[in-house]
């Protein structure tokens, strides 16, 4: 095994680790790990425009099931997932098989007006479609689009809350022991729980508001488990 310390962060970490520096590269004997990426969901949303979430089939996983506080639900056009109508927010979720576990979409942030909002929802840890539990982080549209991260739980406690740039990123809702994390592009905030949990499900939802209507969507939704595994 040759470690590489400028290539360490992508290749793993070494501990207890006995090196001798042999030019650029680092080589020895010791004991390592690395971090090994699973993905558990993936969705391109690709299928014939029109079609609802609840009857498309994920590339990997799935099925996806409406979350029952849901008011409207979720369609597939040109390969990203919309909402069907405007002012309330639609929300699906999908049985990762892991609490710990990061989900992500490519979504987009505007600036509008502050009576047409649109959002960007998702979740981890949520126990059963019927639920409303774990945790949920919303990307808001707004004069000053704003990010926030909230603890679900029968509470709605908002832990997080920031402004955030006016781009399409990509957005991810982490959870992985005791510590949540939240992210748009470079920037992101994290939060320590009280409780952990092993609930399952992921999800993703949208709003689209204003007349016309203001642009929500999402793409390429994916669940990744990060766990660590022995070198080889």
């Amino acid at each position: 095994f040759e470690f590489n310390p400028d290539q360490a962060p992508g290749y793993g970490t070494a501990q207890s680790w006995l090196s001798t520096n042999s030019g650029e590269q680092w080589t020895g004997q010791g004991n390592a790990r690395i971090s090994a990426v699973n993905t558990l969901v993936e969705d391109t949303f690709t299928d014939v425009n029109g079609t609802l979430l609840a009857n498309h089939t994920p590339d990997v996983g799935g099925p996806w099931v409406q979350l029952a506080s849901s008011a409207v639900t979720l369609e597939i056009n040109g390969n990203q997932l919309t909402p069907t109508a405007k002012e309330s927010i639609g929300e699906y979720v999908i049985d990762a098989g892991a609490g710990d576990c990061e989900a992500s979409c490519t979504t987009i942030v505007s600036g509008v007006d502050p009576t047409n909002r649109t959002l960007t929802r998702l979740r981890v840890r949520v126990s059963a479609p019927s639920a409303l539990d774990g945790y949920m982080c919303q990307i808001v549209s707004s004069e000053n689009p704003f990010m926030q991260l909230i603890e679900e739980g029968g509470a709605g406690l908002v832990r997080s809350a920031f402004v955030i740039s006016e781009v399409e990123n990509r957005f991810t809702l982490s959870a992985s022991g005791s510590v949540v994390t939240a992210s748009f592009g470079p920037e992101s905030v994290s939060y320590n729980l009280a409780t952990v949990t092993a609930n399952t499900y992921c999800g993703v939802g949208l709003r689209t508001q204003g007349s016309p209507a203001t642009e929500s969507y999402a793409e390429d939704f994916k669940v990744t488990s990060i766990t660590d595994a022995p070198l080889p």
